[in-house]
């Protein structure tokens, strides 16, 4: 916490000067660290790793309008209920980085809808995000948790092959730069 005026990155500087100097010991056991000026607040996880700014976050409204104060940061994302579901559902352990992750709000709420579509009307359901925004991520918790609470028929958890995409892009690029058709077949081929 920081007083009003003072960059919240100051704050974010003192979780990591902390976390490197004097508490190396249970610090490393808490799990998502909450830091304010008053005005702009946000949150992030806990790391054996760098703390990176690129993961702190801020809470917004499942209108996606953002939170920023910490009175309406703690009426909407501390009350007892939302931190512990922060904490238990929507904190993610990347086993490859070895690192935790949190969810971004409008993965939480992306989650949360679909779960609400799956219990109550039984119907399916898809997860659509921008490029880059953690539609993998937001669809997995999705499918674990409903594996975790249901007793499902199926499950079904589908992928967009980035790497098909990435191909087909490339092929585009290439059809592109193309000039005639006489540089698609080789010289030697029609040549006979």
């Amino acid at each position: 916490m920081k007083r009003r005026g003072i960059d919240i990155n100051e704050a974010f500087n003192q979780v990591k000067r902390y976390r490197k100097q004097n508490y190396t010991g249970l610090f490393r056991y808490i799990q998502m660290f909450i830091i304010s000026n008053g005005v702009e607040t946000r949150y992030f996880s806990n790391n054996d790793s760098e703390l990176l700014k690129s993961h702190m976050f801020y809470w917004s409204d499942k209108q996606n309008n953002r939170i920023n104060t910490l009175q309406s940061f703690a009426e909407s994302f501390m009350r007892p209920c939302q931190l512990a579901k922060m904490i238990s559902r929507y904190m993610i352990i990347n086993e490859t980085d070895r690192i935790l992750m949190a969810m971004r709000p409008y993965q939480v709420y992306a989650v949360e809808a679909l779960i609400q579509q799956a219990t109550e009307t039984g119907n399916n359901g898809y997860v659509w995000h921008t490029t880059g925004s953690g539609k993998t991520l937001t669809s997995f918790k999705a499918s674990q948790i409903l594996s975790q609470q249901m007793t499902l028929r199926k499950l079904s958890f589908w992928l967009t092959v980035k790497t098909w995409i990435v191909k087909q892009k490339r092929n585009l690029i290439n059809l592109l730069r193309v000039l005639s058709t006489k540089h698609l077949i080789p010289r030697n081929w029609y040549a006979n």
